[in-house]
């Protein structure tokens, strides 16, 4: 149950975590800045934890859809990746 919708949504986050890769490395060997280093690696860690949180989102999705839709799938993806980067930024905004 793969269709375009469910594609652009892994690719936009898939993207997201190999460009907070790079902002992390860049920060550190470049810049010296330890701080926006840890932010950038929590959020690629927040991304790449993203298909764990699935398990859960789509557990939710199940729960409130008869039936699975491209729609429904790529909502509960993409509720994934969100979840995990809401953690992410709270806990960044603690440090």
């Amino acid at each position: 149950n793969s269709g375009g919708l469910v594609y652009a949504v892994r690719l936009v986050f898939g993207s997201s975590m190999v460009m907070a890769l790079l902002l992390g490395f860049d920060a550190i060997l470049r810049r010296r800045d330890v701080l926006s280093h840890r932010a950038w690696m929590m959020r690629a860690y927040a991304l790449a934890l993203g298909a764990g949180t699935q398990l859960f989102t789509g557990t939710v999705e199940s729960l409130l859809v008869s039936q699975q839709t491209e729609l429904s799938r790529g909502l509960a993806l993409g509720a994934g990746w969100l979840v995990n980067l809401a953690v992410a930024e709270w806990a960044i905004r603690r440090l």
